[in-house]
């Protein structure tokens, strides 16, 4: 008779232990789905947020000595200032102290950036990924066009 109550004992716990386990596993708050519920919904590109900002970053007057710069600027004029051209998901500020400490930096800014010139961008922010790539692009020709050594703008 003891033998019984204790091996009964023993299936009851373990049992018990089990439907707990598996209760605990499929309650909803827990339970993963697989393919159900709700998407994400992808905006279509007429419809993304604005959350991009072009900056431009005056740069010192000798970056305007190398040849590369040169090249990329034919026309420069000598009376203009350096600068470069970019976009970024953050603010002007907080990208161009990205560049100084060498995270994700141009080697343009990091070595030769002085400080933003928000008068130069401060109008076209802030606009969606797509629009800042081209106003990134077109921002830059405009610049290099009225004699500005720019730098880049890809």
């Amino acid at each position: 008779m003891r033998i019984i109550k204790k091996v009964f004992g023993f299936l009851f716990s373990v049992i018990k232990s089990l439907v707990i386990f598996i209760w605990r596993r499929c309650t909803p708050s827990t339970r993963k789905r697989k393919g159900k519920g709700k998407r994400k919904q992808t905006r279509k590109p007429a419809q993304q947020k604005a959350r991009h900002n072009i900056y431009v970053v005056l740069l010192d007057e000798k970056v305007r000595t190398l040849r590369k710069v040169r090249q990329l600027n034919p026309h420069l004029n000598s009376s203009k200032q350096c600068v470069y051209v970019g976009s970024t998901g953050l603010s002007p500020a907080q990208r161009f102290a990205n560049h100084k400490k060498g995270y994700k930096a141009s080697k343009w800014v990091k070595r030769y950036g002085i400080r933003l010139l928000p008068p130069l961008y401060a109008h076209l922010n802030p606009v969606s990924y797509e629009d800042a790539v081209k106003t990134e692009a077109k921002l830059a020709a405009t610049l290099r066009d009225q004699g500005y050594t720019v730098l880049g703008g890809h």
